[in-house]
């Protein structure tokens, strides 16, 4: 008596807000995995950039104004993958639709009900409020007990921050086996023009005698 007095007393005006706020939690969650997603694909790709500038400064002893290019290349080249990585993709909109429609999906249960209780919710005369009342109410409890977050795969962000942490390893390694090699490589592109060089071994071979040095 007292489930059926709700649902008596229940309209459209008073609108459920459990199965918002599941979908609200959902579309925060795909939010904050794209920021995650972004700053380890910007960060990865970054150190390996360094990586591979030092380098080819090390090997090739660029001069000073072509390190002042490849400089400004890096930073260009790391703004446009913070564009395209993050800002771009917390700039999109991603609608509750889209979002019900993704999880009907990957819920077979779910099929057309969640977009349809949606739909009801925005849109009071899309059909008989006690249709409506029922297919809301029923898609309520289907969800009330679902991990709607298991549809979001973690693989994308599992595989990036595997590059990252790669690249990090790599990066320790390379301090650990040559401590000034990253030092050197980091001072002679902030100051360009300085007179900061990369230390040399060097074989001097005496031409009056046999002693090497």
């Amino acid at each position: 008596p007292l489930l059926s007095r709700r649902t008596a007393n229940w309209t459209m005006d008073t609108q459920p807000i459990q199965l918002i706020k599941r979908l609200s939690a959902v579309r925060a969650t795909i939010r904050r995995r794209l920021l995650a997603y972004g700053v380890i694909v910007v960060a990865a790709g970054g150190v390996a950039a360094f990586l591979a500038v030092v380098l080819l400064d090390w090997l090739l002893w660029f001069p000073s104004a072509v390190r002042v290019v490849v400089a400004g290349m890096f930073f260009v080249g790391f703004g446009v993958a913070t564009w395209h990585w993050i800002i771009r993709p917390l700039g999109a909109a991603v609608g509750m639709e889209e979002v019900a429609a993704r999880l009907e999906n990957h819920f077979r249960p779910l099929r057309d009900r969640l977009t349809s209780s949606l739909s009801f919710l925005q849109r009071r005369d899309a059909g008989s409020e006690t249709m409506m009342r029922r297919v809301v109410a029923a898609t309520e409890r289907l969800i009330a007990d679902s991990p709607l977050e298991s549809a979001l795969s973690l693989r994308p962000l599992l595989r990036s921050g595997g590059v990252l942490t790669g690249s990090i390893v790599v990066l320790m390694l390379v301090r650990w086996m040559s401590p000034g090699f990253l030092g050197t490589g980091f001072y002679r592109y902030i100051y360009p023009w300085g007179e900061i060089e990369w230390p040399r071994t060097v074989s001097i071979l005496p031409l009056t005698g046999y002693e090497k040095v």
